[in-house]
């Protein structure tokens, strides 16, 4: 009975020592998962983290550049109208200049005409004077130096002289009158002067207006085509960064369906190792009773045999039975011991 208590705290202690074996077992198993999972997910993060980096490392970067481009669109743009403007002020220059000459120019034609026109009834007058002083000496070529009638005394000479003063008398006036004559067409040519000059101003005016025309179109077409350049600058920017988000909504998405698959493959493996704890363990405890109840049985059957040799008809020799009984403890001694040494083999498998 000692032995058979013996065999059954053995198995007890053992099935204990399985139990606590495999609940140490499935609690590393569930750290090893749980340390799995939260390496996983680490690992998972900084991937993450990473690729976000890069992400706003690569928008910092596009938004450097957009920034960058649209500065220099803007220093091209007022470079463009500084030089509009700096044109215009120099053309604006050249037509004051070109206005200036041209009036100029109208003075002299001016002068140099009212010269020409006095030099002109000048020389008329110059040249009726001579005619004059021709028909003069062809009126004194006629004199005879006598006189020719009774009463009147040198008739002919007296009349050729009369003709000759008349023709001088007549040059004399035209060339007193004839430089005379042009102060009217001088003075109506001089009172046109100023409608000249103004026509000169509205011509320059009139480029004037025409260059302020073009500079405000060409203003307006640089500030249109600066625009279109920003809505460029500013697409491309969109696209860029639309393609950097969509890049990293990718990689996100693909390291999501990484860390699902790993993780399902550490839960799969931890739910496959507990199971084989559990599985061992159960053989383990099966293997221990059934070993338990082999030596039980084993114990019984000595003791059986001890009570048949008590139960013969012949009371033994004291040394006998003692020998009997020493064999019979030894045998028990034995079988327990075996029985012992099978149940620690089975539990430490």
């Amino acid at each position: 009975q000692a032995k058979s208590a013996e065999l059954v705290d053995l198995e007890r202690r053992l099935s204990q020592a399985v139990s606590s074996a495999s609940a140490a077992a499935l609690a590393r198993i569930g750290s090893a998962e749980s340390s799995g999972l939260a390496a996983l997910r680490a690992a998972v993060s900084g991937a993450r983290a990473q690729i976000r980096a890069q992400a706003q490392a690569a928008r910092t970067q596009v938004e450097s550049g957009y920034a960058a481009a649209v500065a220099a669109m803007a220093a091209a743009a007022n470079s463009a109208r500084t030089g509009m403007v700096d044109n215009r002020r120099v053309a604006d220059g050249a037509v004051t200049s070109r206005q200036n000459e041209q009036l100029t120019a109208l003075g002299d034609l001016y002068d140099r005409t009212e010269q020409r026109m006095r030099a002109a009834a000048n020389h008329a007058g110059d040249l009726a004077m001579a005619q004059a002083n021709r028909r003069a000496e062809q009126y004194r070529a006629g004199m005879i130096h006598r006189d020719d009638n009774f009463l009147d005394g040198p008739l002919t000479d007296n009349r050729c002289k009369a003709q000759a003063d008349a023709a001088i008398a007549v040059g004399e006036a035209y060339r007193a009158e004839l430089p005379k004559a042009v102060d009217e067409p001088i003075s109506d040519m001089r009172n046109g002067r100023p409608d000249a000059e103004k026509s000169i101003r509205t011509i320059a005016a009139d480029v004037r207006e025409s260059l302020d025309t073009i500079l405000a179109q060409s203003r307006t077409n640089l500030t249109d085509a600066h625009n279109q350049s920003l809505d460029g600058a500013n697409d491309a920017r969109q696209a860029a960064l639309h393609g950097i988000s969509q890049a990293l909504a990718a990689a996100e998405a693909r390291l999501t369906q990484l860390q699902d698959s790993q993780s399902r493959a550490i839960r799969a493996q931890a739910a496959e190792f507990r199971h084989g704890v559990q599985r061992s363990a159960a053989h383990a405890t099966t293997a221990i009773s059934r070993g338990a109840a082999a030596a039980r049985g084993a114990v019984d059957r000595g003791v059986q045999e001890f009570l048949h040799v008590l139960a013969q008809d012949e009371v033994p020799h004291p040394e006998q039975l003692d020998d009997v009984l020493r064999q019979t403890g030894q045998q028990l001694d034995d079988r327990l011991t075996e029985a012992v040494q099978g149940l620690d083999r089975k539990s430490v498998v």
